[in-house]
């Protein structure tokens, strides 16, 4: 490698420290301000016999843009809605805390890449703990997506309307191809402090 690509690169991966540190500290924040206001929406109290009745045909609910409600002439108990906002923002919390992790490993990776480490053996295990993080987070985020679905249909009265739970096939293949990835990074270590050892 030349010296302007490596100049190149390692002001890219300046930059992009940077912005994985803001995401790394904006995740952890987002984090705190869904779970205090999950624990704040589950101390209000609310009647449970207290129902509202959309007057038009304006409210509507979808969740991943995938399927909309339209929610004209039905009865919403306020208890369930509470419910269905208390597990959304709970949700979205433990997605923060995930995205906090994943942003912290990437931290280390790239505080590595710009001290001339790329194999340092904590990158390898930086990338193996991110992997597993993908890999749970395929099966925690669709079982937490299934729950707020849930929610929504037994407080809004759906009718003939389930909730299908699956794993993120995709996110468990990622994932596994991190935990490839973290083993070549170490064989990778290895080999450097092989080579060094022998200079």
């Amino acid at each position: 490698m030349n010296e302007s690509n490596y100049v190149k690169y390692k002001n890219l991966s300046r930059y992009l420290y940077k912005i994985i540190n803001l995401l790394f500290w904006l995740s952890i924040f987002l984090a705190a301000i869904f779970f205090v206001v999950s624990i704040i929406l589950l101390i209000i109290p609310i009647k449970s016999n207290l129902l509202l009745s959309p007057s038009n045909n304006s409210i509507s609910l979808s969740p991943d843009n995938i399927i909309r409600f339209n929610l004209e002439n039905i009865s919403v108990n306020l208890m369930s809605l509470k419910e269905v906002f208390i597990y959304s923002f709970f949700s979205f919390s433990i997605v923060s805390i995930f995205l906090a992790f994943i942003t912290k490993q990437l931290k280390y990776i790239f505080f590595n890449v710009i001290n001339n480490e790329p194999f340092n053996e904590n990158n390898s295990k930086s990338i193996l703990f991110i992997g597993y993080s993908v890999i749970i987070g395929a099966i925690v985020f669709p079982i937490s997506k299934a729950i707020v679905i849930d929610k929504i249909i037994n407080g809004f009265n759906f009718s003939n309307v389930n909730v299908v739970y699956s794993i993120n096939i995709e996110g468990i293949f990622i994932g596994i191809l991190l935990i490839i990835l973290s083993s070549i990074f170490h064989f990778g270590s290895y080999l450097q402090n092989e080579h060094d050892s022998t200079i």
